[in-house]
């Protein structure tokens, strides 16, 4: 029974995994009956992963208030995967042309993107109302109540087509007494400011790349370079060359050995005004307060130099959480492999799956995250390498072959693998306290704890309590509740599905940034 009982637990580990890297598709139906005299309103929805439960809820409400009157009736062109939601995006643009508009339309979010459908040339066509009107009428709303300037960044030719929540503001920020009290300046203000600072000043971060800096600061002039009517593009200007030029004094690559002393440097460099700016996301009043602590008075908020006097910060709907979520997950991965190593029939047949996933995984890993230079992020090894590693040092323990583990132990610490030796350092938690889960789930809490002075104040993940930063690893302990909570269940997964999951995933990521642009 004991075996069973683990087995059991082992599938339903793997399944929990792989549902924090997968929404569920939202879904419920409607608890009152389709009534006759009913007049329908069509809610379309192109939601990554499905209507949120929210929206549900209150739709649900409207309905149930409104029974007999008016019925709102949820379409979700998304779907259940990428491959239903590209096929529901052509149904539903055809949909528009044949003249099916529905009456209220989400367009779907996605970080750094106001939608992801084609925004602009739905506003341009006609199929989306001007929302600035209902709101102006609304007796319990008007523009008063809503914070404007976001709302204002996402108009066109002074008419807002879409709504959102919350945001997040990208912007660059440094000492007010070097930048000036501004929010917009150009690119010969800066080269002003820089002067001032010493020899040994960098401008941004020392490390960051060039791509990086590119994407943000020529993003911001865009319209400079687009006409978004005609669909030309000219890139001729005085402002693109200066842009080019300053990108040169930038670094196309930039590695580094250790996040702990790349945060102490990069605070150090702040309060000792050795850096002139700092990349962020403003999304609480209390980022303010903490980049003033960072460069040790009063900050302001310049954003990237913009030659037409324009602001060079931008709006985007913010959605931060997903990789909190997924901090979950490779405590799960680590918990399995260890039940694995405990109750597998042959351990070498289990090892050889590993390499050879890992070896197949290894391109789809490079493709879905280091697409842009293949031969130098090759030896970011994927996340079967540090299984791998992990289960060999384990095995080593497990039959006191002690030159095994130090060397995996070694290994893992000194190469590239995602995670490093934590996988060891989790199974080993896992394997010496197996007989005694309390314990376990003690010290898998203790683990994680430090995440909650080790937070980087620059980094958009971080948690931010009361100005405080808490590194986003931090959610990794909530691991400990799907890893001891009592299972049963007849659940039967085949197990090659686990392994096959993770290269196509990462296929899937792949070819969604190649079409995304990202």
């Amino acid at each position: 029974m004991r075996k069973i009982r683990f087995k059991l637990s082992t599938l339903l580990m793997c399944l929990l995994s792989i549902l924090v890297f997968s929404a569920c598709k939202a879904g419920g139906e409607n608890p009152f009956p389709d009534h006759p005299d009913s007049d329908i309103l069509v809610y379309a929805s192109f939601q990554p992963f499905g209507v949120n439960k929210d929206v549900q809820m209150i739709i649900e409400q409207f309905n149930r208030v409104h029974y007999g009157k008016i019925r709102i009736e949820i379409k979700d062109y998304w779907g259940d995967d990428w491959e239903t939601a590209a096929q529901g995006r052509e149904r539903l643009m055809v949909e528009l042309l044949t003249g099916q508009i529905p009456d209220v339309l989400d367009l779907g979010y996605s970080n750094g993107s106001v939608a992801m459908l084609p925004y602009r040339q739905l506003v341009q066509k006609g199929y989306l109302e001007n929302l600035w009107p209902f709101i102006e009428n609304d007796p319990d709303l008007g523009r008063s109540s809503l914070l404007e300037p976001p709302l204002r960044a996402a108009e066109i030719d002074g008419g807002l087509y879409t709504i959102f929540d919350s945001v997040m503001i990208s912007t660059l920020v440094g000492a007010e007494g070097t930048v000036g009290d501004r929010i917009s300046w150009t690119m010969a203000d800066l080269r002003t400011a820089y002067a001032t600072m010493p020899k040994n000043a960098t401008v941004l971060e020392y490390i960051t790349p060039r791509k990086q800096v590119a994407e943000h600061l020529l993003g911001m002039s865009i319209d400079q370079y687009i006409d978004w009517e005609s669909g030309q593009c000219a890139f001729d200007c005085g402002n693109f060359r200066t842009n080019l030029e300053f990108l040169r004094e930038i670094p196309e690559e930039v590695v580094w050995s250790s996040d702990e002393e790349v945060n102490r440097e990069l605070s150090d460099r702040m309060q000792e005004g050795r850096q002139l700016l700092a990349q962020t996301f403003l999304s609480s009043p209390h980022d303010i307060q903490k980049w003033d602590g960072l460069f040790s008075g009063r900050t302001a908020f310049v954003g990237y130099p913009v030659e037409d006097g324009s602001v060079g910060s931008a709006f985007f709907p913010q959605y931060p959480v997903f990789r909190w979520i997924g901090r979950l997950a490779f405590p799960i991965f680590a918990y399995c492999l260890t039940v694995g190593l405990l109750y597998t029939h042959d351990i070498k047949k289990y090892l050889i799956r590993l390499g050879i996933f890992a070896l197949v995984s290894q391109p789809f890993y490079i493709f879905a995250f280091h697409p842009w230079d293949w031969q130098a992020e090759w030896m970011n090894m994927n996340i079967f390498f540090t299984l791998l590693v992990s289960l060999l040092a384990m095995w080593g323990l497990h039959t006191q072959k002690w030159w095994l583990f130090i060397a995996m132990f070694v290994l893992a610490s000194l190469v590239n693998f995602d995670y490093s030796a934590n996988g060891i350092i989790l199974m080993l938690i896992f394997y010496l306290c197996r007989n005694c889960p309390a314990l376990g789930a003690g010290l898998c809490i203790l683990y994680w704890l430090p995440a909650l002075w080790n937070g980087y104040m620059e980094d958009p993940k971080s948690l931010i309590v009361a100005g405080h930063a808490i590194n986003w690893t931090i959610f990794g302990m909530l691991s400990v509740i799907p890893i001891y909570l009592p299972t049963r269940t007849g659940i039967k997964i085949p197990k090659w599905f686990f392994y096959g999951f993770y290269p196509a995933h990462l296929a899937v990521i792949g070819v969604v940034r190649l079409i995304l642009k990202v």
